[in-house]
């Protein structure tokens, strides 16, 4: 048995900041006797979350909610985007929606993967969802693929988003609210990716030395895993059928 670290894209940065909390609370408290690799692995790992936990301290400092629902708002948007085009883009089941998927696709190949438009930088992001967005306007193609697979919607909600963030920011351009931002996102970004590293190690280790010495550790963060990411789509399922059901109003 591995430890799981998929789908944390799918967190929000607090759902985030929780899982990665509680893993560090236990992980400090199981660490006794450990190698010095784990050891040194997992300071790594703290020293990267404690960053974002100060990021956070600092964001509810200075950001308005709207500016962090806008960002948050339009990272799920293209997320959301990406997944269904490229869910239809092998869909023999229907040729018409195929094609308007490998169409949208390659609108999408300069830019990116939806999840790697959402981890970018903000301010490079903000550029990134422009010129896609342009994009989209201006291709006959790309705009008959967005109807085919019923986008449109969700591509004018990314617009709103992208465009509420970038005028929200613009108004705070002499403060210093748009850096922490930024920061949050980095900051989020290292802490999973020490994460990943951190439990790469644990799971060799307990390949090298035996699974029973690491076992507890293993099926705890697995267990922290499982429960974040079912609320994180529990979340998601539950915003879907709210839109769902204001559009059948």
């Amino acid at each position: 048995m591995n430890i799981s670290f998929s789908s944390l894209d799918r967190l929000n940065r607090w759902e985030s900041f929780r899982f990665l909390h509680d893993v560090v609370d236990f992980t400090d408290a199981h660490s006794e006797g450990m190698p010095e690799l784990f050891n040194t692995k997992f300071e790594t790992f703290r020293t990267a979350f404690n960053a974002f936990d100060e990021a956070l301290v600092q964001e509810r400092r200075v950001a308005p909610k709207a500016l962090v629902a806008s960002e948050e708002g339009r990272d799920l948007a293209i997320r959301k985007i990406y997944a269904l085009i490229r869910e239809y883009s092998v869909f023999p089941y229907n040729q018409e929606k195929e094609d308007a998927a490998n169409v949208l696709l390659n609108v999408f190949n300069p830019y990116g993967t939806g999840s790697s438009i959402a981890y970018m930088a903000q301010d490079e992001e903000t550029s990134v969802l422009i010129n896609l967005l342009q994009d989209f306007d201006k291709n006959a193609a790309a705009y008959e693929g967005l109807v085919t697979l019923d986008l449109v919607d969700v591509v004018d909600t990314l617009k709103l988003h992208n465009s509420d963030f970038t005028t929200m920011q613009q108004q705070r351009v002499k403060d210093d609210a748009h850096t922490v931002l930024g920061i949050v996102k980095t900051t989020r970004t290292e802490a999973q990716n020490q994460f990943i590293a951190f439990q790469e190690i644990v799971n060799a280790l307990a390949l090298i030395e035996g699974d029973e010495k690491y076992a507890d550790l293993k099926t705890e963060i697995n267990r922290l895993h499982k429960v974040v990411v079912d609320r994180a789509k529990q979340r998601t399922k539950k915003k879907e059928d709210e839109t769902d059901q204001e559009v059948k109003e």
